[in-house]
């Protein structure tokens, strides 16, 4: 736990972290802190990202290209793996409208 503080994890997820990946938690962390994001309950990309610039992940590295891609479609598909919702803000006499747009995903190949 204290390694996972020295990169600024608060004590609860650091003992949710534990609790999940037991001994093998800094190896995990460590080769690839992104997957706190699918594993631990209440991590996200964007507190992944934070730990994984605390331990000198490349801003331009793939493992966190792949993971921001997964996070952008995880976060447009929300609402199911075929629709996206977009806001058009098209003013017509002070009305804004709102369309449906309308998309297919494939799945990522493994890199």
């Amino acid at each position: 736990m204290v390694f996972l503080h020295r990169h600024g994890v608060s004590t609860a997820r650091a003992l949710r972290i534990y609790e999940t990946y037991h001994d093998e938690a800094i190896a995990l962390v460590t080769e690839n802190p992104y997957r706190l994001g699918q594993d631990i309950w209440g991590i996200g990309f964007k507190t992944a990202d934070q730990i994984a610039q605390s331990i000198g992940i490349d801003k331009q590295s793939d493992i966190r290209a792949r993971a921001e891609v997964e996070y952008v479609l995880a976060t447009l598909t929300e609402d199911g793996l075929d629709r996206l919702f977009r806001a058009s803000t098209t003013r017509r006499g002070g009305i804004v409208e709102s369309r449906k747009v309308r998309f297919r995903t494939t799945l990522l190949p493994a890199f």
